[in-house]
């Protein structure tokens, strides 16, 4: 009887700390397996991407944490040996947020003391809100996208810090980026000697 109220706490804690913002989210990523990252050298940013107008989620989607979102992915592509270069850029880095409310219904059992064989259940639901970020790398010479990353997850009930959040998204995204040998030529570079 008291392990099956404890399991109940248990799952009841679990989804009120998943739908609190302490919850991990998702990420998947897909990449163009034939496109040459090693020969890439500029990217720039989809500056259709920087716009928020029409949001139904103000507090996670604004011009600030859009804005967010671009420096952490310029630092990503930076870090990753690319030059932001608007005149020169074969890439083209764009993302999207897309928000969609959920439920869950999760079942809720204690055991009568005198008909222990008898669980006495009941169904509880919740609702919330699952956002998405997904991030786009499109080669312009081929006018088509060679890899996307996309991260998943409940939003918090709670005012997040999206300064600090924002940019372990993006990293955990981009984790999942192709590699490419630092020591190759690139692009419009000669190799080393």
């Amino acid at each position: 009887m008291k392990l099956s109220r404890i399991c109940n706490l248990l799952v009841i804690t679990i989804f009120v700390m998943a739908l609190s913002g302490c919850s991990s989210y998702r990420v998947v990523t897909d990449y163009d397996k034939e496109s040459p990252f090693s020969s890439y050298k500029a990217f720039t940013i989809c500056t259709d991407a920087l716009n928020a107008d029409g949001t139904t989620q103000p507090l996670y989607d604004n011009p600030i944490n859009r804005s967010r979102i671009k420096e952490a992915i310029q630092l990503e592509m930076r870090e990753r040996g690319y030059v932001e270069d608007e005149l020169t850029a074969r890439l083209q880095v764009g993302f999207q947020i897309v928000f969609n409310n959920r439920e869950v219904t999760i079942r809720q059992c204690t055991n009568r003391r005198r008909f222990p064989y008898w669980a006495n259940c009941w169904f509880e639901t919740y609702d919330y809100t699952e956002g998405t970020l997904i991030i786009y790398v499109t080669d312009l010479q081929d006018e088509r996208v060679i890899w996307q990353g996309i991260a998943k997850g409940a939003l918090s009930t709670q005012s997040p810090n999206m300064e600090k959040l924002i940019p372990k998204i993006v990293g955990k995204i981009f984790r999942q980026y192709p590699e490419w040998e630092a020591d190759a030529p690139r692009e419009g570079e000669v190799g080393r000697l």
